[in-house]
């Protein structure tokens, strides 16, 4: 059942190209299956060490996570047709939430007879998914991000539970060698939420890959069809976001964040 993990590493090519999401969507896709799931999503979120404050990056001392916190989700269409109904119709139920809080392995059960888990069960029947198995990675080489996968079975949630626990090892492993082939595709602008998510979006990436590379205003200018003010004003924008006093401030911490590799 394992997956050779460096067989799925040479069916990624290391060069940008445009089928890099679709196929590692369809590597994520068969190691869910091959744990009979039904699908999975991927979560990439900023730590809740790190906040959004006046448009600027910036570590948050307290811990404390913002009211709106931007996720990175990765999965296929059926997948995030669910998540969008899910949140749409049912999250602000979930039964499963406290458990979150506390554990970074988790069985998510819908077995209540409340109007909440009924809400939930809803929409979960809707795609044949009865439990969902929940893990958080915590990634020490990139401490300013979180991870965390949700895979949907239609198994009733005891059988889940003890299926789990038999492959427990060998599954948690699977899932990290997936996440680190995506962060190794860091490249790509949407394996990114600070991309991925439109908190920087493509002019603005553009306009950091051309600074890294030494290009002054005008040639940016003249590459992306925008005025050289144009090009100011998205310098001015990432670094304010970024909290920058100068240029190669702004290379260095997008260099941090993965925005540029």
């Amino acid at each position: 059942m394992t997956t050779n993990y460096l067989q799925i590493k040479d069916n990624i090519s290391t060069n940008i190209n445009p089928n890099r999401l679709e196929r590692l969507e369809s590597i994520f896709e068969s190691l869910t299956e091959s744990y009979d799931f039904i699908g999975g999503i991927y979560i990439v979120g900023l730590s809740n060490n790190i906040c959004l404050s006046n448009s600027s990056l910036r570590t948050n001392p307290s811990g404390r996570t913002d009211k709106k916190r931007h996720n990175f989700l990765f999965s296929n269409v059926k997948m995030k047709k669910l998540r969008n109904e899910f949140a749409n119709k049912a999250i602000k139920y979930e039964p499963n939430m406290k458990g979150v809080q506390n554990n970074d392995y988790l069985i998510f059960r819908y077995e209540g007879r409340d109007e909440g888990t009924l809400q939930c069960r809803k929409v979960l029947d809707k795609y044949g998914v009865r439990s969902r198995f929940f893990y958080r990675y915590h990634d020490e080489e990139n401490p300013e991000f979180t991870v965390c996968f949700l895979l949907m079975s239609n198994k009733h949630p005891d059988m889940l539970t003890s299926f789990c626990n038999s492959v427990r090892a060998e599954l948690l492993e699977e899932l990290e060698c997936f996440h680190n082939l995506v962060f190794s595709s860091r490249k790509v602008a949407e394996l990114n939420p600070l991309t991925g998510m439109g908190l920087i979006n493509n002019k603005g990436h553009e306009v950091i890959k051309l600074i890294a590379e030494g290009h002054s205003r005008a040639s940016i200018a003249k590459i992306l069809f925008i005025t050289e003010r144009g090009v100011d004003y998205h310098i001015t924008k990432l670094k304010i976001f970024f909290d920058a006093k100068n240029n190669a401030e702004l290379i260095a911490k997008s260099f941090k964040y993965r925005i540029i590799s």
